[in-house]
């Protein structure tokens, strides 16, 4: 298909579009359709051809493909590839949208993947309060712009269909009958984890553990799930780091943390003669990334060494011949400096969804805006893995990772033992909990066993769960505690890659 500027005659119009035709392809022999639309923005006239090849003349909606219009075009005339918005998203999306598509707000490839993406799985409502183009379009790509990025990590029609079939899943429990209840029930059962108990704080036991541990805390990680605002909690001055830990001396809950770990790293060292470093990984969110990263450098990051912020997109972390850690491109050849102690990794948003049918949310008053919420603690799991971060840790020598949450500050106390205790019977992990009171509305720690493949794993339960699960029910033991401890969602695995 040959273009040429000079013999069509644009003048007067916003847009034009030249009739759609058919004809056969001796080379490519295909039917192929062309279309070619002129549009001008800014003053300069865009000639868009898009030519799609099919495979035969009843079915066009085979083997698509988008090619750009021949160069021969007047001096000064843009030529681009158009991208095409199928029929189907057409008759799905709001006419608002469709009408800033064909007036060209529109152009960026990945947003039309977006627009097809909302269409497919019947979003394209979020859209149907749009202003009509050439009002408010900055907006709109904006919005485009967020919904592609949980686009990309994340297909959209996936992530819906997964959000749908945990909520039919619940709909489908709460419907169930008794007998219904009773055979799901008999798949799985429960009992009480393998548990090392140190109450005795005076103990031999808690004493030679303690020492144990310091002697190896020196080669540990700490990891902090930090993507909480606080709200929950009725603090609205910062983020959940920044509450006081004591109201007295009003120190905050990681101000506490960083001078533990630093104590820790002293008297390991000296215990080993040894300098190293003990890193501490924090995970935030969308809410607390860039307040955190504040608070921190305000606060001199509380005397550790620095901060290094990964960009989980562009940045890898690997350990050098000689053991030292370095921030890398994703090429893991671009150097970009040394691993601080600190390291910052931000989880990704998910849309949020709502009702049975998972349907995506605007934020209020604002048409533009897609709900978001932080995902769940699991991600500094993979974020530690796809950032190489695990690896580099791994091959720096550091044994065990040391997970942890954001407001317990008592935590510390039970690390040494804990550790001490991992080290010694060689566990690759190790629950740190407390005893439980029975039927405290408190999640649990359980042997949970799956009795159809024999499958044996140590998870959180519901407390309510242990009612339903355990003959008796959830009752004391001699020492006046259940035998189902209460979970504090803190461990420490042993480190690998």
């Amino acid at each position: 298909m040959v273009l040429d500027a000079e013999v069509l005659d644009v003048k007067g119009y916003d847009q034009f579009v030249l009739p759609v035709y058919r004809r056969f392809s001796e080379k490519d022999k295909k039917y192929i359709s062309d279309q070619v639309r002129i549009s001008r923005r800014n003053g300069k006239v865009r000639f868009y051809a898009k030519v799609i090849f099919v495979e035969n003349e009843e079915d066009g909606s085979e083997g698509i493909t988008v090619r750009k219009a021949s160069s021969r075009l007047a001096e000064g005339r843009e030529i681009a590839s158009s991208p095409v918005l199928s029929d189907e998203a057409r008759e799905n999306l709001p006419d608002v949208v469709v009408a800033n598509v064909d007036a060209g707000v529109i152009t960026n490839p990945e947003h039309f993947g977006v627009l097809e993406a909302l269409a497919e799985i019947g979003e394209g409502r979020l859209m149907k309060d749009w202003a009509s183009p050439g009002h408010k379009d900055n907006r709109k790509i904006q919005f485009l712009d967020q919904v592609a990025k949980y686009h990309a990590n994340d297909s959209l029609p996936g992530y819906k269909k997964r959000g749908q079939a945990v909520l039919k899943e619940f709909v489908r429990g709460s419907k169930m009958t008794e007998e219904e209840k009773e055979a799901a029930a008999a798949t799985v059962s429960l009992s009480d984890p393998d548990q090392d108990s140190f109450m005795n704080a005076n103990g031999e036991e808690f004493r030679a553990a303690s020492k144990l541990g310091l002697g190896g805390i020196n080669k540990t990680v700490f990891a902090l799930v930090a993507g909480g605002a606080g709200a929950r909690l009725g603090f609205s001055s910062g983020i959940k780091l920044s509450i006081p830990l004591a109201l007295i001396t009003g120190k905050t809950y990681i101000k506490h943390f960083a001078e533990n770990i630093l104590a820790l790293q002293m008297k390991s060292n000296e215990l080993n003669k040894e300098g190293n470093t003990i890193p501490f990984v924090i995970m935030t969110s969308d809410d607390t990334h860039d307040d955190t990263i504040d608070y921190l450098e305000d606060q001199n990051y509380f005397g550790m060494d620095g901060i290094s912020v990964l960009d989980v997109a562009k940045d890898r972390v690997k350990v050098t011949d000689n053991g030292s850690l370095r921030v890398t491109g994703v090429d893991g050849i671009e150097d970009k400096g040394r691993l601080c102690q600190i390291v910052l990794v931000k989880q990704e948003s998910v849309p949020a969804m709502v009702g049975f049918d998972g349907d995506f949310l605007l934020e209020p008053d604002n048409p533009y805006r897609l709900m978001a919420m932080g995902h769940n603690h699991g991600d500094i799991h993979l974020l530690m893995k796809s950032t190489g971060l695990a690896k580099a840790f791994n091959g720096a020598g550091k044994t065990h990772t040391i997970f942890f949450q954001d407001t317990n500050g008592e935590i510390f106390n039970a690390f040494l033992p804990a550790l001490g205790n991992a080290l010694k019977k060689g566990y690759k992990a190790n629950f740190i909990a407390v005893p439980r009171q029975p039927k405290s509305n408190v999640g649990a720690l359980a042997k949970i066993t799956n009795n159809e493949t024999g499958v044996v794993r140590i998870g959180n339960i519901e407390y309510n769960y242990i009612e339903q699960k355990v003959p008796g029910g959830d009752v004391a033991e001699a020492d006046g505690y259940s035998k189902f401890p209460g979970n504090l969602n803190v461990f420490i695995l042993e480190q690998n890659e």
